[in-house]
């Protein structure tokens, strides 16, 4: 399972694993707003963070289950290592063994669209641009 949300979204998650399953987190998008933030939010973030939950490795390894954690930014500067990622995704895509769910297709004439789309958080799924 991938986890992008963070806070309660992980803590779901966590329950819906099942024995030998496996969540990375990658993400906090449901902690974190998608603008700036003033100090008054500190507040609301923090209870985020509490309500997502704090895990000790005996929960997992009782259970047969596990958790872990990537930040994606620290890998934007390994180029090989991305490459060969993507084309694994894409070999995987090609197989029928995974398909993303896209949200909207907007024409690359219309990218400030797409991009308010992506920045509101409200996307359910891939945000594609057109040729």
């Amino acid at each position: 399972m991938l986890d992008s949300l963070g806070g309660y979204g992980l803590r779901k998650g966590v329950r819906c694993l099942q024995p030998g399953g496996h969540l990375v987190t990658i993400g906090a998008t449901q902690i974190i707003p998608p603008v700036r933030f003033h100090l008054g939010e500190w507040t609301r973030i923090i209870g985020d963070l509490v309500r997502g939950g704090v895990f000790h490795p005996f929960y997992f390894m009782e259970r047969n289950r596990g958790l872990s954690g990537v930040q994606i930014l620290l890998f934007w500067d390994q180029e090989p290592y991305l490459r060969g990622i993507v084309e694994r995704l894409f070999e995987m895509y090609g197989a029928g063994a995974i398909k993303p769910p896209i949200s909207e297709i907007f024409p690359l004439s219309d990218v400030a669209s797409a991009h308010r789309l992506i920045e509101s958080r409200l996307s359910k799924g891939k945000v594609l641009l057109s040729t």
